[in-house]
């Protein structure tokens, strides 16, 4: 398969994660997925409902109320992740 040739038909199976997570770190774990949905034209409730997936999918939901800022470790780098995968792409890369 061909990215040239494909390109439609790849885009909506792939996503990608930097390396350092874009979150905004004022707002809750739960608003930056739901942002991240809108992004990817989601909408507002899809958004909303797969920000919580999300969530328990990645063990975060403990978290999912709490600002961003307010984590520690590679918490900031997992919300950015499955942000990455709120698109349900079948495949995400690491950059």
């Amino acid at each position: 398969m061909t990215s040239g040739r494909n390109a439609a038909s790849i885009r909506p199976i792939i996503g990608l994660a930097g390396q350092y997570p874009a979150v905004d770190e004022d707002l809750t774990g739960k608003e930056n997925l739901e942002m991240i949905g809108q992004l990817y034209h989601l909408g507002k409730n899809k958004s909303r409902t797969r920000a919580g997936e999300l969530l328990i999918t990645f063990d975060l939901a403990d978290a999912g109320s709490r600002r961003v800022k307010t984590y520690s470790g590679g918490m900031p780098a997992a919300s950015g992740f499955s942000g990455d995968a709120g698109g349900r792409a079948e495949d995400t890369v690491s950059g």
